[in-house]
């Protein structure tokens, strides 16, 4: 609108709550609600939820959403002169089932707020309910990952997520029967390398190389700078003679503000931990007719979890 109406200034780009507090006719309603959602969406954006390192992030038109586990084929062999082709069966393993919820939260600004013209505290709290959306899907998210050691991943194995007894499949090869993806002890130098090794040695269920390869570490922000002196130091910090430090570009270090601070976690190449976004985070807003108060509400339905335990390696004393 031309700046030459009454009480109208003209209006910079950018997210816009209102044009100036300076007087009431500053105020246009019409902005009102796409400001809110472009201050919204800021809030959203600022927080770091580190998800899509963590899991497949998938759209789903379902109710819920199922995955198979497969045991894996066995190897060739060797084909004589007259004998037929031996055929393998494939064996499945665990179903897991990934049911929906619906999350929702919503903001009441009351009219005394807007007719006072306190816009400022309007774009700060939407702001912040932004940020409140994002920080709930990554508790969702992470909160799987921090309690895999005492939940069990799939009621048919009975194990937890992270165990050091994962059964392998009846039919495979060599002499184990389990394998772990947990390394108990405080995370440090050699706990890591050792998590390292465990985690590029699991096998699949029939007890072959799965060919995994490490990948990142994620740890909590209070361990930033001894994790910066593990994997980027030359030499090893707490060796004397600074040996060559073999962990150096090996993984990619991730701090996440949302990983319980006494464990970090290695995750390889391959890994099938699941997001699913049933229907993305959505708004909406409406004036109550008889209050004349602002209602901004927020929802989102989604679910999370795995489907193999395997590309995951917790290193953690409990």
């Amino acid at each position: 609108m031309a700046d030459d109406m009454p009480g109208y200034p003209t209006y910079s780009s950018g997210p816009v709550i209102a044009a100036s507090p300076m007087s009431r006719a500053s105020f246009r309603p019409e902005l009102f609600e796409p400001g809110l959602k472009e201050v919204f969406g800021m809030g959203v954006e600022s927080v770091e939820d580190h998800l899509g390192q963590a899991f497949h992030i998938m759209t789903s038109q379902r109710a819920f959403e199922e995955m198979l586990s497969m045991a894996g084929i066995g190897y060739f062999t060797r084909l004589e002169e007259g004998q037929g082709v031996r055929y393998q069966s494939i064996e499945s393993r665990y179903k897991s089932t990934f049911y929906h919820l619906d999350y929702a939260s919503g903001l009441r600004f009351t009219h005394k707020v807007k007719r006072d013209m306190l816009f400022n505290q309007i774009s700060e709290g939407t702001q912040q309910f932004g940020m409140s959306a994002s920080a709930t899907k990554a508790t969702l998210g992470w909160n799987y990952l921090n309690t895999g050691s005492t939940v069990e991943w799939n009621s048919e194995e009975g194990e937890y997520f992270f165990s050091e007894s994962h059964p392998l499949s009846t039919r495979a090869v060599g002499s184990d029967t389990t394998y772990s993806n947990w390394v108990v002890g405080t995370p440090d130098f050699e706990t890591i390398q050792e998590a390292i090794v465990l985690l590029e040695n699991t096998p699949n269920d029939m007890g072959y190389p799965s060919h995994q390869k490490a990948a990142y570490l994620f740890y909590h922000p209070s361990k930033r700078f001894v994790v910066d002196e593990w994997l980027n130091s030359p030499g090893r910090y707490d060796s004397t003679d600074r040996i060559k430090n073999s962990l150096k570009g090996e993984l990619i270090p991730v701090a996440c503000d949302y990983i319980t601070s006494t464990m970090m976690l290695v995750r390889g190449s391959q890994f099938r931990t699941y997001w699913f976004d049933r229907e993305p985070l959505e708004t909406a807003y409406e004036e109550d007719f008889d209050t004349r108060d602002s209602k901004f509400r927020a929802t989102f339905s989604c679910s999370n979890g795995a489907a193999d335990w395997r590309g995951w390696v917790l290193i953690s004393a409990t």
